[in-house]
């Protein structure tokens, strides 16, 4: 009887160990890297049950890291990074919800200095973005409001002397 109670209780475990086994494999990961016709790495991006999970790279074709992208169950999610050919930092930008959301900037190619920012709201610009010179100081600043020009825009000369305004209203210059 007890000889019976073991083997019986081994081979429920046996069971519930290849069930979980099963489960488990049901959901891999799997990294997939795709190339250029040259032979040089184009992306590397992570699939989990075959959607987008966790950092995803993307590369020009001279070898330079071109885009980082947060995946969360295949939606973009966090913030994101694009570079020029040359390494130099292009745009970063934030997504929830698969919607650009929050701060996006942009930055010069050859100095790398600050170029525009933007703030999003469900992928419509919101607020006030603003332009800079590659000298850092301000060339303009555009009003938005539901991604339309939405109040007063200004323009600067490169002295930092403002050179126009113009009133904007529901993306109509008034």
């Amino acid at each position: 009887m007890m000889r019976k109670n073991v083997k019986l209780t081994t081979l429920i475990t046996l069971i519930v160990i290849l069930n979980v086994v099963c489960i488990f494999s049901l959901s891999m990961a799997v990294e997939e890297k795709k190339f250029y016709d040259s032979g040089k790495l184009k992306s590397v991006l992570n699939l989990i049950d075959g959607k987008k999970e966790g950092a995803a790279k993307y590369y020009h074709e001279n070898g330079k890291l071109w885009a980082e992208y947060p995946f969360v169950n295949d939606v973009r999610e966090g913030l994101c990074r694009e570079y020029y050919k040359n390494g130099i930092l292009y745009t970063e930008y934030y997504w929830k919800n698969d919607n650009k959301n929050g701060l996006s900037k942009e930055y010069y190619e050859d100095s790398g200095k600050l170029k525009s920012e933007s703030n999003y709201v469900d992928g419509k610009k919101q607020g006030t973005s603003k332009i800079y010179y590659e000298n850092g100081k301000l060339w303009a600043e555009y009003p938005y409001k539901n991604d339309k020009l939405d109040g007063n825009l200004k323009e600067y000369k490169k002295d930092g002397t403002l050179l126009k305004t113009e009133r904007y209203q529901n993306g109509v210059s008034q």
